[in-house]
């Protein structure tokens, strides 16, 4: 939508697979199809290619003249064997070469003879369709496709503008990830939205309005993330009045992990000060945007103390004092790279909501124990 030389109107997020672009008043119909790298490629003996070449017939028989392009897009590739080349095919079809599609015995005539048939239309209307797919082959593995979308993030000219971080284009990249997961889940079960998409009727549609994005709707989403980056949100929330005023636990459960009492004084001193900071940006911010910050930092507190508690975890042995220091290093570098997750918040303070999930028994230092 950004790229000047690739710009489009609006993108509609069908089904989970499934997309359409509109770009003036012509439309593109996506497949977008993953196979595991250790699967061989895409080949013209695949089921699933047989479907996506009929369903692109079909679409082009119910709204001829409407669409562009269809457009394959793979994780895996193409085969390159002459017999099984997608590619291959589609060139026949781009030039006029009729009588070798539609020799007898080839897989590819077996196959036009068969959508010919389902449809009910024409050999010429089936190689017609064949001739507008359009491959991507290789385009990202499943792996790397964050990392493309945050280079793509990064030249895009109002966003570049900004000097975003890393972690800033990381986690934007996250926002929209799961924007597009949102519109794409929706179900479809109303009526055929595939048909309401491209009629008259579209602009009217709010089902249509929850699957559809344009240009503009995607700048808002991004710039008022760049504006207020608080992106992690859970499922039930907390407030920050109702964190606990005690030590209590903290103190019996990291004295349990093995955890010096040098230590555990020094917790109870950051779980002071962070209760204290939490509730002055209470007064300041509000309590919507305050306790959206605070959720977002236990979230990621809470993250980084699990995974070390995974890590650390021993049956028979006080893992305690091996675990804080591995989350004094995570919460530390978290701080140091991503500043713009924790609005101000210091070191101490987000180890202090360590202290604060402590108490709360969301955080362990032991094996875990009945506190009654």
């Amino acid at each position: 939508m950004f790229n000047d030389s690739l710009s489009f109107d609006e993108l509609f997020c069908e089904q989970f697979e499934d997309y359409l672009i509109k770009k003036g008043d012509k439309f593109v119909g996506v497949q977008v199809k993953t196979r595991n790298l250790n699967d061989s490629p895409f080949a013209l003996k695949d089921t699933v290619v047989h479907r996506m070449i009929e369903r692109f017939n079909a679409v082009e028989l119910i709204f001829p003249n409407q669409f562009s392009r269809y457009t394959i897009v793979s994780n895996h590739g193409f085969s390159k064997t002459k017999a099984d080349s997608i590619e291959r095919v589609v060139d026949l079809a781009n030039n006029n070469k009729s009588g070798e599609l539609l020799k007898k015995g080839t897989t590819i005539n077996k196959l036009i003879q068969k959508i010919s048939k389902n449809l009910k239309c024409n050999e010429s209307d089936v190689i017609g369709a064949i001739a507008k797919i359009k491959l991507k082959g290789s385009y990202s593995s499943i792996e790397d496709i964050k990392q493309k979308l945050v280079f793509a993030l990064r030249d895009v000219d109002f966003i570049s503008k900004t000097s975003p971080t890393l972690s800033t284009l990381e986690k934007l990249a996250d926002v929209l990830v799961s924007k597009f997961f949102e519109m794409s889940s929706l179900g479809n079960n109303e009526e055929n939205l595939s048909e309401l998409f491209l009629s008259k009727r579209r602009n009217d549609s709010n089902k249509i309005k929850s699957k559809r994005i344009s240009k503009n709707e995607l700048q808002s989403i991004i710039s008022s993330y760049l504006s207020d980056p608080i992106t992690l949100s859970v499922n039930v929330p907390e407030s920050i009045g109702n964190i606990r005023a005690t030590h209590d636990r903290l103190e019996l459960k990291m004295d349990k992990g093995g955890i010096d009492y040098n230590n555990v004084d020094l917790h109870k001193d950051y779980k002071y000060s962070a209760q204290s900071h939490l509730v002055s940006l209470l007064y300041k911010l509000g309590p919507n945007e305050s306790d959206a910050l605070y959720n977002q930092v236990r979230l990621i507190v809470q993250t980084e103390c699990q995974e070390s508690y995974d890590e650390n975890f021993k049956l028979d042995k006080e893992f305690g004092i091996d675990m804080l220091k591995d989350v004094r290093k995570r919460i530390r570098d978290r701080v140091s790279q991503e500043k713009d997750k924790f609005n101000g918040l210091s070191y101490e303070h987000v180890m202090g909501v360590a202290s604060i999930l402590t108490e709360e028994c969301t955080v362990w230092w032991s094996v875990k124990f009945d506190l009654t």
